[in-house]
């Protein structure tokens, strides 16, 4: 009998010690992986199904002016007015009946000190071992400069298209093979055609041959070989 808790007592060290090494080696992993989700540029987060935050990187609480204790356990819906975290909330529940992801998803957060910003996020599943889902991960990008570019970049070309549209004067643009890329609608009052029947076509089908421009003399001879 002694022998026999000699021997348990022998065992015991050596159990304890590949216990430690084990919770040592996953808080190096946790810690490893946790490095890494900080060094992005992009906000990394995991919800519950209720859609309250659970877990996230550094970039996240930062870029939403938040401090980490404020955002932990806080709602998504904080972020949005409630057209957007509708629009979310939508997203979440499709992931959510078909396990399918959702990527490239755009919409606009509000910062805790009220400004606007853009996001383009992806949306995943999370499961438990047993395959249940417990809730949502994903990255968020901030696109809030691409977005401003892109409405300035349109407003700009409605602003000339409309200027264009309201002159007297036929303004076209060609192509290098000298064909018509662009033809303001004023053409159909002056000459008769449509521009969507001159668009493609070689500006010198549309005047007579004495008129020709030497680039576009020839069968379409690109500008190029001239």
């Amino acid at each position: 009998m002694p022998m026999i808790a000699g021997r348990k007592i022998r065992k015991q060290p050596e159990a304890g010690h590949k216990v430690a090494q084990a919770e040592i080696a996953l808080r190096e992993s946790e810690e490893k992986y946790r490095q890494m989700l900080d060094s992005i540029d992009d906000g990394y987060y995991e919800v519950d199904l209720a859609g309250n935050f659970t877990f996230f990187n550094d970039f996240l609480p930062k870029f939403m002016g938040y401090s980490p204790e404020e955002l932990t356990g806080i709602n998504y819906r904080i972020l949005m007015d409630d057209t957007h975290a509708e629009k979310v909330f939508q997203v979440f529940n499709q992931v959510y009946r078909t396990g399918v992801p959702a990527r490239l998803v755009e919409w606009e957060n509000i910062t805790k000190n009220g400004k606007s910003v853009y996001v383009q996020s992806s949306i995943f599943l999370i499961r438990d071992k047993k395959g249940k889902p417990t809730g949502f991960r994903g990255l968020t990008r901030d696109i809030t400069e691409q977005k401003k570019a892109k409405e300035r970049l349109s407003q700009s070309e409605e602003k000339y298209r409309t200027l264009m549209e309201n002159l007297n004067d036929v303004i076209f643009t060609l192509d290098a093979e000298g064909c018509f890329s662009y033809v303001s609608p004023v053409v159909e009052r002056i000459a008769g055609f449509k521009p969507e029947e001159m668009i493609g076509q070689s500006f010198s089908k549309f005047v007579p041959p004495e008129m020709s421009l030497p680039c576009t003399s020839g069968l379409n001879k690109p500008w190029t070989e001239i």
